[in-house]
């Protein structure tokens, strides 16, 4: 039986409070939501300190719009 999967989990800073932690899946949703946004502070273990989200290369993905706008069509 092969080991399990590792998963990363992240803390995050809500009203000056440690909160999580949190899988990958619910910092997506988070994400999504606006509940995590570039700005929100995030810690996993193995990180020296507290870093904004949008710092972590793990978590940048999170943020960037995945479907480019739709061009506007010219008449």
């Amino acid at each position: 039986t092969p080991p399990p999967v590792p998963t990363v989990s992240y803390h995050i800073a809500v009203n000056n409070q440690a909160t999580g932690p949190y899988d990958m899946n619910a910092l997506c949703a988070m994400a999504q939501s606006g509940q995590l946004t570039p700005a929100t502070l995030v810690w996993k273990s193995g990180m020296p300190a507290w870093s904004r989200a949008d710092a972590v290369d793990e978590l940048k993905g999170l943020f960037q719009q995945h479907i480019p706008p739709i061009p506007p069509v010219g008449n």
